[in-house]
């Protein structure tokens, strides 16, 4: 635009309405704003591209779709950009994307959420678990040396339904019977003395389950510390690895001064007292109110908007 032009368009802009020079502001900064969030999304290519489709390594670039990059595949023939295949495709106001990351940093509810971010509680709370959705699915489950594993339990909660499946109760109301069926949900945690964590909801805290899913967290060099359930020490025998169980029966906390389950304990009130300021978290957003905690208990520091974003990208600790 030359002087002239620009000249006049400042002539315009000097007769618009109160609410008509509003809208230009917005509409400026909203532009301005989204170059950071869309600068971080193109930033896949620093990760290796592959189609969001058919998962082909074979892709070229293809113009762009507003400021965000687009590829082609050469396989399937199909455009994509870097959300496409991800939790948060299509979802609107771009611009406002690395604040609501802030606010999942500081574990905003949904009301404090929306209040900061100036948008709908329903939004809110939509965003909330399309970002964490992607979180909910990175464990860490390289766990080495002397490992710790304990189970904690969560009221069965159907938080937001209109048709409850039970007779409804007080809130903070707990159950008395155990497992998925029973009302109370199994978490299991478990945790080495380097700090790698690895936690997950189960359906039955069982030998059975405990046979499948402890080869995959540990190897048979690894000490397996846990109280005196019989579930882990048919799993650990049936699976090789060394057991250290507690017997709390007679309240045993610590065995030969190092085997313990402390660590994991510390880490179940914490988790529990961060989940309260929620006020009952439903039952089928659980897991990513794990992965939510998870991620924040294991930075050292606090995450910055930025990391947690491309957490939420599945780009993991990058």
């Amino acid at each position: 635009m030359n002087s002239k032009s620009f000249k006049e368009l400042v002539q315009q802009l000097t007769q618009l309405s109160l609410s008509q020079r509003h809208k230009v502001m917005q509409l400026m900064t909203s532009e301005a704003d989204k170059k950071p969030i869309t600068s971080l999304i193109n930033s896949q290519d620093q990760h290796g591209v592959i189609c969001a489709h058919c998962q082909s390594i074979h892709i070229k670039k293809w113009g762009f779709d507003g400021q965000l990059q687009r590829y082609r595949c050469h396989t399937c023939h199909r455009t994509f950009n870097a959300l496409s295949g991800t939790p948060i495709a299509r979802l609107r106001m771009k611009a406002k994307w690395l604040a609501h990351e802030q606010v999942l940093a500081e574990g905003l509810t949904i009301r404090k959420s929306a209040e900061r971010l100036h948008i709908d509680p329903t939004t809110a709370f939509r965003w909330r678990h399309r970002f964490l959705a992607a979180q909910s699915q990175q464990t860490n489950t390289e766990l080495e040396g002397i490992v710790e594993a304990d189970e904690t339990y969560f009221p069965e909660s159907e938080k937001g339904q209109h048709h409850l499946k039970r007779q409804s109760r007080h809130r903070g109301g707990m159950s008395k019977k155990k497992g998925i069926v029973y009302k109370l949900i199994p978490v299991l945690v478990v945790r080495d003395r380097t700090g790698k964590h690895f936690d997950q909801i189960m359906a039955k805290t069982d030998k059975k389950s405990y046979t499948k899913l402890l080869p995959q967290l540990l190897s048979e060099e690894t000490i397996l510390c846990t109280d005196g359930s019989g579930s882990f020490k048919e799993a650990a025998k049936a699976n090789g690895i060394m057991h250290q169980a507690l017997n709390t029966k007679y309240k045993e906390r610590v065995r030969q001064h190092v085997f313990h389950i402390q660590h994991v304990n510390a880490y179940h009130s914490q988790l529990k007292q961060w989940m309260y300021k929620f006020r009952g978290v439903a039952t089928k957003y659980l897991a990513n109110y794990l992965a939510w905690h998870r991620f924040q208990y294991q930075q050292s520091v606090k995450p910055t908007p930025e990391q947690m974003f491309r957490r939420s990208m599945g780009f993991g600790n990058v």
